[in-house]
């Protein structure tokens, strides 16, 4: 009957959970005490096979997880993806999970490790994406975060960005993203 879970788990315990938990909506995954990526477990790969959670609309990722690819098979439903502090997301990893990304609507990125091409070839695959939440992302520059907004055609109707304020009120004075269509809130973080 379980909706919504949050789990810090081993990869057994997320196992069992996962398996009888076939009415969630939102799932928020933490890295468990054993150094590893939980999805990618055979064992866990092998309990979740044929299984499909068509309800579950919300993913989050905390904490080094490596996307694995069959995302999307598993949650054809998927619109809400966060990634927190999550690494090693390049362009081959985001080339794989493109089925996944192309359904999401709305992208939560929090301290990623993502670098500019990265992050442009992410936003590229999210087809359906319409509103986008950066939390200081340090490693994807504010031009690029706005290339990504203009490139997008209005498509992204709205973005919240976390970060270095200064440099975002600069850019955006320039004629360049004069006319940008996407709704953009800007907040300063004081870390």
């Amino acid at each position: 009957q379980i909706e919504h879970l949050a789990i810090r788990s081993s990869a057994n315990g997320l196992k069992i959970l996962l398996t009888h938990c076939k009415q969630l909506k939102s799932l928020h995954l933490f890295q468990g005490s054993e150094p590893m990526h939980i999805l990618k477990d055979s064992s866990i790969k092998s309990a979740l096979k044929g299984i499909r959670f068509e309800g579950l609309r919300a993913l989050s990722l905390y904490q080094q997880f490596v996307i694995p690819s069959n995302l999307h098979e598993l949650f054809p439903s998927l619109t809400t993806l966060c990634l927190s502090h999550c690494t090693h997301i390049d362009q081959e990893t985001i080339s794989k999970n493109a089925p996944l990304l192309q359904q999401i609507e709305q992208l939560v990125l929090c301290d990623t490790d993502l670098q500019d091409e990265d992050f442009l070839e992410m936003i590229r695959c999210c087809l359906d994406l319409r509103s986008l939440v950066l939390l200081v992302c340090q490693n994807t520059q504010v031009k690029t975060i706005l290339q990504a907004l203009w490139s997008s055609g209005g498509r992204i109707k709205d973005c919240f960005f976390l970060g270095d304020k200064a440099s975002m009120d600069r850019c955006l004075q320039s004629k360049e993203y004069s006319s940008l269509s996407t709704r953009l809130v800007v907040r300063a973080s004081h870390s």
